[in-house]
């Protein structure tokens, strides 16, 4: 036997609750896509619409599949200076020529939206990151709001 969950629900009553809660105060969030992906600009595009119902300026920095990555770490640095962005995020995948985690790692801490650098990933499995990463979140709300009892079970989670 199983049971379905879908978050479809959830997520729009806990974004009219999170619009309520944030009311007065500014946030932007700034994505890095290096590379085209029609996967990625999908998740792209939903991330800008709901950013821009909650409120949240939004600004998406695009790079072509080749930037060298001294050039990309340069860019986010900047990206990361600049204290109008609160959260950035870098769109995966990266293309192959470029190190993965040496690019994660350039997002600093309190900026880090999707918690992949070093720093944030070794702060959760300590469990001392006091935020959850966003997709720990979502399952996690997920389960209580349906009242599922874990133990015992097994679970699938897709999406």
């Amino acid at each position: 036997m199983f049971t379905l969950l879908s978050g479809e629900k959830i997520a729009k009553k806990l974004l009219r609750g999170l619009k309520k809660e944030i009311r007065g105060q500014s946030f932007s969030l700034a994505i890095i896509q290096i590379g085209k992906n029609l996967v990625s600009e999908k998740y792209i595009r939903e991330k800008e619409k709901i950013a821009q119902s909650l409120g949240f300026g939004f600004e998406l920095h695009k790079f072509p599949t080749a930037t060298k990555v001294s050039a990309l770490k340069s860019a986010i640095e900047k990206i990361a200076n600049n204290p109008k962005n609160t959260g950035i995020l870098i769109q995966l995948p990266l293309p192959s020529h470029l190190p993965l985690q040496e690019v994660l790692d350039c997002i600093p801490l309190k900026k880090d939206v999707d918690v992949l650098s070093s720093q944030a990933l070794g702060l959760f499995a300590q469990g001392a990151l006091p935020w959850l990463p966003p997709t720990v979140k979502a399952v996690s709300i997920l389960l209580q709001e349906a009242k599922v009892q874990l133990k015992g079970s097994c679970v699938l989670v897709i999406g």
